[in-house]
């Protein structure tokens, strides 16, 4: 009689992988600047205070350069820093050259916002003349929506007051038209002489 080992199905045994269960600090983290770029930035103050509404907390200025900080009014806790793109030292002519391309077609940064008047909101961005890019629509995946373009070519995202009382109903990065990858170099401060401001 031949000696048989392990599993008599052929099949190998295997053990259930280990759940893993990570502490998470309990501190408070919230989301201070988001970055957006403005190729004109009188253009951009017209767009996010004139037209939106937010308010300007910062405008500093080196050199030619400028960077703004709106956000909207009643929440002081969350700003938008509109930069001037490309403006690391360490950015090669080319690679400006690149940047500054992906601004103008639309698909370097984005930024979802969201309004309780979704469709007024709508009427009041088309009748400043700016770019629309989806009229107010109900999803698929369960929100209404709206989208434009700022100035610079940046995508402006806008859901209804539904959207942000459902906030799991957001679908994955992927599953919004035109939406851009995050801008990731952000600066450390908001001192003109450096990129940006502090998160």
């Amino acid at each position: 009689m031949s000696e048989q080992t392990g599993d008599q199905t052929g099949q190998e045994s295997r053990s259930p992988r280990p759940v893993v269960v990570r502490s998470v600090p309990d501190v408070d983290v919230i989301i201070r600047h988001t970055f957006l770029p403005h190729t004109d930035p009188e253009a951009a103050l017209g767009f996010y205070r004139d037209i939106l509404g937010f308010e300007v907390r910062a405008d500093a200025g080196y050199e030619d350069m400028r960077w703004i900080t709106v956000g909207p009014v009643g929440q002081p806790g969350t700003s938008i820093v509109l930069h001037p793109p490309a403006a690391d030292p360490g950015i090669t002519g080319e690679e400006r050259h690149t940047i500054l391309e992906l601004i103008a077609k639309g698909v370097y940064a984005a930024v979802t916002l969201a309004t309780d008047d979704l469709d007024g909101l709508f009427d009041r961005l088309q009748a400043a003349g700016a770019e629309v890019i989806q009229e107010p629509i109900d999803q698929d995946y369960g929100v209404r929506d709206c989208a434009f373009r700022d100035p610079a070519g940046n995508l402006i995202r806008i859901t209804g007051a539904s959207a942000r009382a459902r906030p799991h109903d957001a679908p994955p990065h992927d599953a919004r038209p035109h939406d851009a990858r995050p801008h990731d170099a952000r600066p450390e401060s908001t001192d003109p002489g450096k990129h940006g401001g502090t998160i």
